[in-house]
């Protein structure tokens, strides 16, 4: 096989490869009102730290039950079941192909306390979660608030990666970056506003 044929090979590998996922990052931007953008590295290691500290602090460390909404390809989730091997971690994402991915991810890893559900975080029940994580805009978080109020259980940990909750303060904030632009985790616990 020549160079060149070898390269046209890898080169329709990769655009053929590229076609899923294109098209699940365009069926998750129609379903969800919101273009599909990963946190930042730097801010996901700031979320774990914070709910590390966060379930320890409202003594949850035994058996947390964590939901991700939105979980994406699954890096914060996976992590999170890492950290608390003994809780559960249940990712909600919209998207078919990044929810796969998640689950791969978890057996590749050998977590067995993870979980991917495919589907609307609007249409999941909280009602279970000790602790809610997310990545998404204010426009949403404001929608998803009566969702919250109504099925999370007094006490639950709500923490929320760069957004305010309008109407709710936070019990925590953790500074992660002041310039250029001010990133903060926001921790809000249910029935303390």
């Amino acid at each position: 096989m020549s160079w060149n044929l070898f390269l046209d090979v890898v080169f329709a590998v990769i655009v053929l490869g590229s076609i899923p996922v294109i098209i699940s990052l365009e069926y998750y931007a129609r379903k969800a009102r919101v273009s599909a953008v990963s946190s930042l590295p730097w801010m996901r290691s700031a979320v774990l730290k914070t709910l590390k500290e966060q379930v320890r602090n409202h003594g949850l460390d035994s058996n947390p039950v964590i939901y991700e909404l939105g979980s994406g390809w699954g890096p914060l989730a996976v992590d999170a079941a890492k950290a608390f091997p003994n809780g559960k971690v249940v990712g909600v994402e919209l998207s078919p192909i990044p929810a796969m991915v998640s689950r791969i991810r978890a057996w590749i890893f050998g977590h067995k306390n993870m979980s991917v559900i495919t589907g609307d975080f609007f249409k999941t029940d909280f009602s279970e979660a000790d602790v809610l994580l997310f990545y998404m805009v204010e426009s949403i978080l404001e929608e998803l608030r009566p969702k919250m109020e109504a099925e999370l259980k007094p006490g639950s940990l709500v923490i929320s990666n760069s957004f305010k909750i309008k109407g709710w303060e936070p019990v925590a904030v953790t500074e992660v970056m002041r310039k250029p632009l001010p990133l903060n985790v926001y921790v809000y616990r249910v029935g303390s506003e």
